[in-house]
């Protein structure tokens, strides 16, 4: 995975919560957010079935991460700082690249010509 996604992840991603009396476990870094929930995402598996070997974080941590990510926009941030980046480097975007929300949803009716 390209360490770019990783740093933008970083700027796209809210500040952690403070501990005001300390202790706990550390957090674990949005680094290893973005891997775990990228391969979530492509192999088809679940964030339950994550080996925390392999990732540093569990299955549970992973999903929380994803869940509090959603509801702060995150993704979409970050899929607005890739296509920027994209386009500093010269690279164009297709339309339903640019704007997947202005795409129809499947099964509505086609629009008229």
């Amino acid at each position: 995975m390209p360490y770019e996604l990783c740093d933008m992840s970083q700027r796209a991603a809210p500040e952690a919560p403070s501990r005001p009396r300390g202790g706990g476990r550390r957090r674990h870094g949005d680094r290893e957010v973005v891997v775990a929930t990228v391969v979530v995402a492509t192999s088809g598996s679940t964030s339950q079935r994550l080996p925390a070997a392999s990732f540093g974080l569990s299955g549970a941590t992973a999903h929380r991460r994803m869940s509090e990510w959603s509801m702060a926009r995150v993704w979409v941030k970050l899929h607005r700082l890739a296509l920027d980046d994209l386009g500093a480097r010269g690279v164009g975007t297709a339309p339903a690249m640019a704007a997947p929300a202005a795409l129809p949803s499947p099964g509505a009716p086609a629009a008229p010509l």
